[in-house]
């Protein structure tokens, strides 16, 4: 079962799950710090560089540990600090040079695996395990390609927009796309990415106090 708030999204998984013949794939539309599914009723959970945009991280894993069944497993990806990641890591570089950057809240607590420990065996999970995890990854198929999605990131869209000068402005994402060039390969631009693996099982103490919905 895939659940995301994004309708559009799951349009996209019902169609690749179509192609793939995974007849027993079913997608549901809602908010997983919510999660709205049936109390000790999940095996296993995964999410690929989604728990981090949680709201409120503590609601929304004690909600999870809630629905999955006693020793149930979790396992999640999420980004290291910034510097190790190319992708945030050459535009982030370019623009300090020029202004201080803001904190990224988004991300600070799942940076540090000691807080990503705490806060799941606060919430109903033991077992508590991070890896590091570092790879190539591909970011896409040239320069424009990629330098589309970086304009895209809004806190790289506000700070350019900023300084008011678009000259100025340009002049750093050209210098930021000259970097990615750098990693251009024949099948695209492939950058450093660096992820934590965390991985856990519910505690025999969690859950069981919420109504199903």
């Amino acid at each position: 079962m895939g659940l995301d708030l994004s309708g559009p999204m799951l349009n996209v998984a019902r169609r690749l799950a179509a192609q793939a013949g995974a007849a027993n794939a079913w997608f549901v539309q809602g908010d997983a710090q919510a999660c709205p599914l049936r109390d000790n009723s999940i095996d296993v959970l995964i999410s690929n560089f989604g728990v981090m945009f949680f709201d409120d991280p503590y609601i929304a894993f004690t909600s999870l540990a809630a629905v999955m069944r006693p020793h149930g497993r979790l396992a999640f990806l999420c980004w290291q600090d910034d510097t190790r990641n190319e992708v945030f890591a050459i535009p982030l570089r370019a623009l300090s040079a020029h202004v201080q950057l803001p904190r990224m809240s988004v991300s600070d607590l799942f940076v540090d695996p000691r807080q990503i420990t705490a806060l799941l065996l606060g919430t109903g999970w033991d077992d508590v395990q991070v890896a590091s995890v570092t790879e190539p990854a591909w970011l896409g198929a040239n320069v424009d390609d990629v330098m589309d999605y970086i304009r895209g990131m809004p806190m790289i869209h506000n700070i350019t927009a900023s300084f008011n000068d678009p000259v100025h402005s340009e002049s750093i994402l050209a210098g930021i796309a000259e970097e990615y060039r750098k990693r251009q390969h024949p099948d695209g631009i492939w950058v450093r990415a660096a992820a934590w693996l965390v991985t856990a099982r519910r505690a025999l103490s969690a859950g069981g106090g919420r109504n199903p919905v």
